[in-house]
């Protein structure tokens, strides 16, 4: 069996990759805690709450709101004055729900970020 040269064109592309890669995992994390913001904010909205500004919704959720994160069962839930309102139930892998692949010069990525609810 003949082995492959590697063009050195292709080392250069990789040599990076696993800079690159956790890059890209830190951005797809920044990108998901933002969507469960985002929820969350609904589903406070939901519940009669809406802010004008970001400092009065710091305010708020510092004084009245709580999460409980139940490993056991993979779930948070969010408390508005003690009263549920969001869960999401999160799935932990050994690669934090994300995964990289790759087949032939192509990077793939798939995350499971789990479920949520309104309440």
């Amino acid at each position: 069996m003949e082995a492959k040269k590697i063009s050195s064109e292709y080392l250069d592309k990789i040599k990076d990759l696993p800079t690159y890669t956790e890059h890209l995992t830190s951005e797809i994390c920044q990108s998901m805690n933002s969507k469960i913001e985002e929820l969350v904010l609904e589903g406070l909205k939901r519940k009669g709450f809406e802010f004008d500004d970001k400092l009065s919704l710091e305010k708020f959720v510092t004084t009245r709101c709580r999460v409980e994160d139940n490993k056991e069962f993979q779930e948070k839930t969010y408390f508005v004055d003690n009263t549920p309102f969001f869960l999401h139930k999160y799935r932990l892998t050994s690669n934090q729900g994300l995964g990289i692949g790759f087949k032939g010069h192509t990077i793939t990525l798939e995350a499971d970020w789990g479920t949520y609810m309104f309440l």
